[in-house]
């Protein structure tokens, strides 16, 4: 029987940003920060000369649910062939590049 574990996370305490009683599922290993600190949100992100992002630390409470995860249907679905993807060198294996977007000023001396 295969399981699956959710913490979810209830705001107590409100604001303009994040209302009481919205609910959000936090990672295992963000479990002990949020109890010892508070659900961590963003609520504003600014860019420019001074980039930052703020957060706000609310008050929630923690619950943990397993589901039991059982399968209904298998079914076989072709494809996964990239052929259309420039190969590696073997011939059967695509790659891919993902490159951040650069600015020329963080090219210009």
């Amino acid at each position: 029987m295969d399981t699956i574990t959710r913490y979810i996370a209830t705001i107590l305490v409100g604001d303009k940003y994040h209302k009481e009683g919205e609910e959000y599922i936090i990672s295992e290993w963000n479990l002990e920060k949020t109890q010892k600190y508070g659900l961590r949100l963003e609520v504003e992100s600014r860019t420019g000369i001074a980039e930052c992002t703020i957060y706000h630390l609310y008050p929630c409470s923690l619950r943990k649910v397993v589901y039991e995860l059982n399968p209904i249907e298998e079914t076989p679905i072709e494809g996964g062939d990239r052929e259309h993807q420039e190969k590696t060198g073997c011939g059967k294996i695509g790659h891919d590049i993902w490159e951040p977007e650069r600015d020329w000023r963080d090219r210009w001396p």
